[in-house]
């Protein structure tokens, strides 16, 4: 399926949503909230990993309203209906798991839910190492939702292009200061580079006639939409 960038699109459950931050680059992605229609672009309901995680619930289990997100793009795929229900049950796990923390503030929630390299990894105990919770970037989340969730891969992840931290600010929300001063929490150790899954790998791979075949090895361009 194509990705739409513009006219009017009634989301369904698990359509990806992008958003731009510089221009044509994709900054970010979360999944659209379903039974929404939506004229291109505008802000919807999505559940994503802002930072911190929106799924619906806070840490310690409170409900959440439904998160407001930026969306420029929107990309899907035709899902059966065995996959949406697994997708659905590796949803309602990650809310489970969350609803199990304890409250915090969105500031110390991002650096224990958000993670940049690798795009998904384990927060620790800092008491006994245990593993509490696992933790996402944004387009972590989403692809994880599809591989971990339906076996669906949609980016060939091990093998993306390799960034310096100058080009990863450039791809996401934050700047160059703001990811210097964060890049331990979030997994960018080191002089780098880093093979960093970027948002706009993911609306490529759904671009596709059939993301099922085979996982999308992109290129460096394809952080941007249409590629540049």
């Amino acid at each position: 399926m194509p990705a739409y960038v513009s006219g009017t699109v009634r989301g369904e459950t698990f359509h990806v949503v992008g958003e731009y931050g510089a221009p044509g680059i994709v900054s970010h992605v979360g999944l659209m909230h379903p039974g929404v229609t939506v004229e291109l672009p505008n802000t919807t309901g999505a559940v994503h990993c802002e930072p911190p995680l929106r799924v619906g619930v806070e840490p310690g289990g409170e409900a959440a309203s439904v998160s407001q997100m930026r969306t420029d793009i929107v990309a899907w795929m035709d899902l059966t209906t065995e996959e949406r229900h697994a997708m659905e049950t590796w949803l309602s796990l990650v809310k489970t798991s969350l609803s199990a923390m304890p409250p915090a503030s969105d500031g110390r929630r991002t650096y224990r839910e958000y993670v940049v390299y690798p795009h998904t990894d384990v927060f620790r105990d800092k008491r006994d190492e245990s593993i509490r919770f696992r933790r996402y970037s944004c387009v972590g989340f989403v692809f994880e939702c599809y591989w971990d969730g339906a076996a669906i891969r949609l980016v060939d992840a091990e093998n993306v292009p390799s960034l310096q931290l100058d080009a990863i600010s450039e791809m996401f929300v934050f700047t160059r200061q703001e990811l210097v001063r964060s890049a331990p929490h979030f997994g960018l150790t080191g002089a780098g580079p880093w093979r960093v899954l970027l948002p706009g790998y993911v609306v490529h791979s759904l671009a596709r006639t059939n993301p099922r075949n085979e996982a999308f090895l992109p290129n460096y361009e394809d952080a941007w939409y249409p590629r540049r």
